[in-house]
């Protein structure tokens, strides 16, 4: 670990100079405010140049500053307002929408007319944000802007949890890496297919407490091997019970006029027709976050999205 520490230290050094590194601390938001201000470890902070200070924080408005406060303390700066730029490189889920909030609070704090009680400033933000389908309470963390929330569209602009699981979707690589994508196309197909099994109570099986939870690739070889590992997590419920109600579900199909491959297949295009729509949703939660900036702070700071990564390499 020390030389691990030692090699890091060097390469620190011969990157950024004697310039200061500094490392937000990184963790996903909880659903209240309570829990933020709970639980935070620190480890013995360095004053050499390019030190990295660890922190576990949770994330909210206000838990942030207190840990960035807390790090100038620390490090033993002089009290100057020394500039500081907080960086998310994988601000995932609910992340995002909390140091935004943290940052909006810190700019309405630093130009009031009173001084500000901190001795550092915030001079920037960058936010990688990512990981939608992990933010948690949607109706807290959308929408974020009066301009989304008071648009003539609004009813049509409702975004729920199946919408953050499109919006999570890289439709780029699917062709880079077809077996992946195929894999990943058959789990969700066999998950369909198999609560269809359990029509009686509304193809929601955990309404009946009925979960078999996730299995590793080797069980989706087959769909009498996926349900197979089924069974086994099935209390009271046999692999031979499953084949019963699979052969009664597709009597009851073959008389709607269609039968399991046909069901399958049209699965399979709808799953891959909503995906596509995925880069829709994620348009509309950015476009909310980069509105939600624009309203809160002045014309002369720079808002911008910027595409950073090209996703199909």
């Amino acid at each position: 670990a020390k030389k691990r520490q030692q090699e890091l230290e060097r390469w620190q050094k011969k990157v950024f100079g004697r310039r200061k590194k500094t490392q937000a601390a990184k963790e996903t938001s909880p659903d209240g405010p309570s829990a933020a201000s709970t639980d935070t470890q620190a480890e013995s902070p360095s004053s050499r140049p390019g030190s990295v200070t660890q922190a576990t924080v949770f994330v909210d408005k206000d838990a942030l500053p207190t840990a960035i406060d807390q790090w100038i303390k620390d490090q033993m700066l002089p009290a100057s307002e020394a500039p500081v730029i907080i960086i998310g490189l994988h601000a995932c889920g609910s992340l995002t929408p909390a140091v935004l909030r943290s940052f909006v609070s810190l700019y309405h704090t630093q130009k009031g007319e009173q001084p500000s009680p901190r001795a550092w400033r915030c001079a920037g933000l960058a936010l990688v944000g990512c990981c939608y389908n992990r933010i948690r309470g949607i109706e807290k963390d959308f929408p974020m802007s009066s301009f989304v929330a008071s648009h003539p569209n609004r009813p049509l602009l409702q975004i729920e949890s199946l919408h953050l699981h499109l919006a999570a979707q890289v439709t780029h690589n699917w062709l880079s890496d077809w077996p992946a994508f195929e894999l990943g196309l058959r789990k969700i197909v066999f998950r369909a297919l198999f609560e269809r099994l359990f029509s009686e109570h509304g193809g929601k099986m955990y309404q009946a407490g009925l979960q078999v939870g996730r299995f590793n690739d080797a069980a989706y070889e087959s769909w009498d091997t996926y349900l197979a590992r089924a069974a086994e997590r099935l209390d009271g419920i046999t692999y031979d019970d499953l084949k019963k109600r699979e052969a009664d579900a597709n009597a009851k199909a073959s008389m709607e006029g269609y039968d399991n491959a046909k069901l399958r297949r049209r699965l399979e295009v709808l799953h891959v027709l909503r995906c596509i729509l995925g880069p829709v949703v994620e348009s509309l939660l950015l476009v909310d976050r980069w509105m939600y900036l624009r309203e809160e702070v002045d014309v002369q700071v720079d808002v911008r999205m910027v595409n950073m990564f090209d996703q199909s390499t």
